[in-house]
């Protein structure tokens, strides 16, 4: 609950239950419970005009025109931010951490769907530059995903200095400027947050199947990660003191989603092995897709630092 947003919160506290005996239900398997953060969510229009407090804190209008985001700039939105995060890890003592998403389907900040040059140069006539938030619309990508992750990260560690800050980059990105270089920007305003870096491992790797020549987007079992541009950006992150995590699919991709797990346990060695010899340190390995208890994860847990190559791995699981 907050003192300013009366309408946030109804019916915390029975969730807030219900997390706790989940945690400690997981802690019994030695399980950490981590959460899904793609906040702060935008508002509908009408839920701006109900003070001047309020309007105060309207950012940029969705496309749409049916929401407008809580922009991360003003003040009353970052405060309450940061004591919700703080709220919920103080009502589930050991709760592991949160992963954050800040490029996403949802507007969680004002350039989250791009800077005021989409707006500007966008052909449909949707979006409206007169409706960018005129706090942010001078802000960069980078600036904007390092702010806000650094207000949740804040949260969470007022309530819990060991828990994790999980921040995944996808959908940093923006006109006139590289991925790499929006997302090495990014990490370089994150250096001392105590965050980690997540990326997805395949991410961009070119591929040419039957003649056609594209580039990933996400998870793919066919195709070996990581790609160059991942193996880029955790280099960075690396440079900047902050721990990477990989993300994976390992049973499941969309190219075969309709099974619990696609039996390719040589490449899945081979992903695994190449995290390893990158030093990424951590891995998520389900998304939409979910990851099916399968032999696949097996050999991918399975890696060892003392592994010559993917085939050790494959052998010592087979044995086992």
């Amino acid at each position: 609950k907050d003192p300013f947003f009366v309408e946030f919160g109804e019916g915390c506290e029975r969730r807030q239950r219900n997390l706790r005996k989940l945690v400690d239900r997981a802690a019994k398997y030695g399980i950490r419970v981590y959460l899904y953060l793609n906040e702060p969510r935008p508002m509908p229009c009408a839920f701006f005009e109900k003070s001047d407090a309020y309007r105060a804190c309207r950012g940029t209008l969705e496309w749409r025109g049916i929401v407008n985001a809580m922009c991360t700039r003003s003040p009353e939105v970052r405060r309450w931010l940061g004591d919700a995060v703080e709220q919920v890890f103080r009502a589930a003592p050991g709760l592991g951490g949160v992963l954050t998403i800040s490029g996403s389907e949802n507007l969680t900040h004002c350039l989250a769907h791009g800077p005021k040059s989409v707006y500007e140069n966008d052909p449909s006539g949707y979006c409206k530059p007169e409706k960018f938030c005129r706090r942010c619309e001078k802000l960069t990508m980078d600036e904007s995903v390092a702010d806000l992750n650094r207000v949740i990260a804040d949260g969470v560690r007022r309530a819990d200095p060991a828990a994790r800050v999980i921040v995944w980059d996808w959908g940093w990105k923006e006109p006139g400027r590289t991925e790499l270089g929006t997302v090495t920007s990014a990490i370089a305003r994150l250096k001392g947050s105590g965050v980690s870096f997540m990326t997805v491992s395949e991410r961009d790797k070119p591929i040419d199947v039957g003649g056609v020549a594209v580039r990933l987007n996400e998870y793919a079992l066919s195709q070996v990660g990581p790609s160059e541009l991942s193996l880029a950006k955790w280099r960075a992150a690396t440079a900047a003191g902050l721990p990477t995590v990989a993300k994976a699919q390992v049973a499941s991709s969309w190219e075969m989603s309709v099974v619990p797990y696609v039996p390719v346990m040589d490449n899945v060695a081979e992903h695994a092995f190449n995290l390893m010899k990158a030093g990424v340190k951590g891995s998520m390995l389900s998304w939409s897709c979910g990851c099916y208890p399968a032999p696949n994860l097996e050999v991918f847990t399975g890696v060892r630092t003392t592994d010559r190559s993917a085939a050790d791995v494959l052998d010592r699981v087979a044995v086992a």
